[in-house]
């Protein structure tokens, strides 16, 4: 925001704004959270937070305890992303490893190991 002209955001935005130039911004900021124009530190939770947060834990509902085994949720982790999907090279090794459809011993019967590059 340091070469930000506010008059030109009014103009974008269709409606005149109270600020001429960024340091007012910046005052408004201050005055509506100063934690906002405070750069590089963290500021403690008050005290209304804090109580809000154990309230709403104290009173939330929580499922019993089970014995049966934790389900990961990505069944097909090397299909997650779009490049991953798109790509017929990860289509055929998600198939190899998420369905164990390889079969070692026959990786070498084509001439030789082999590998890709980018």
């Amino acid at each position: 925001m340091g070469n930000a002209n506010p008059s030109a955001l009014s103009e974008v935005v269709g409606q005149p704004l109270p600020y001429d130039d960024v340091l007012q911004i910046r005052d408004r900021l201050w005055d509506v959270s100063p934690t906002l124009v405070r750069y590089d530190a963290v500021e403690p939770p008050s005290e209304a937070v804090l109580k809000a947060g154990l309230t709403s834990l104290a009173n939330a509902k929580t499922a019993a305890a089970s014995s049966s085994l934790l389900k990961k949720p990505i069944s097909d982790f090397y299909r997650t992303d779009p490049i991953s999907r798109a790509s017929v090279t990860m289509a055929s090794c998600s198939k190899a490893f998420t369905k164990k459809d390889y079969d070692i011993a026959a990786v070498d019967e084509a001439g030789g190991a082999q590998a890709s590059y980018a």
